[in-house]
């Protein structure tokens, strides 16, 4: 139905397997270990999840153009994961509302980030087949 090709498909699997075990992650700390020191020190790391996605997607796109390789995609992929991840908490930075991760509206705000990552992908793929054809 959507014929994608298989960097595309390689792309969508690994963002998605990068949230699943990013929040699994993020599920498990908050669970067991929400007030100890290691939480602590995890979650003030200073390391954003959004900069580190893009480094990875700028990273892939660049050897990209060299090599033509599935794990490049699934480097790109992770990359557009990790950027998703972050993206409530720098909303919520930005338009200066409480973040509290875990949380319901959490997970929504991942859910739709993710959606909007594949139907971007599903629409340009449509977009390449239709000026192909013509």
């Amino acid at each position: 139905m959507f014929n994608l090709s298989p960097q595309q498909k390689v792309l969508i699997v690994s963002a998605g397997l990068t949230l699943l075990l990013i929040r699994a992650w993020v599920t498990a700390m908050l669970l067991f270990f929400s007030d100890t020191k290691i939480w602590n020190q995890i979650s003030n790391d200073g390391i954003e999840h959004s900069e580190v996605g893009l480094a990875l997607i700028i990273i892939g796109f660049i050897i990209s153009r060299k090599l033509k390789s599935n794990k490049v995609y699934g480097l790109i992929g992770i990359g557009f994961g990790l950027f998703i991840d972050e993206l409530y908490q720098v909303t919520s930075t930005l338009f200066r509302f409480s973040y509290t991760p875990g949380s319901l509206v959490d997970w929504v705000f991942l859910l739709c980030g993710y959606i909007f990552f594949v139907a971007t992908i599903l629409v340009i793929n449509r977009m390449r087949k239709t000026s192909h054809a013509r």
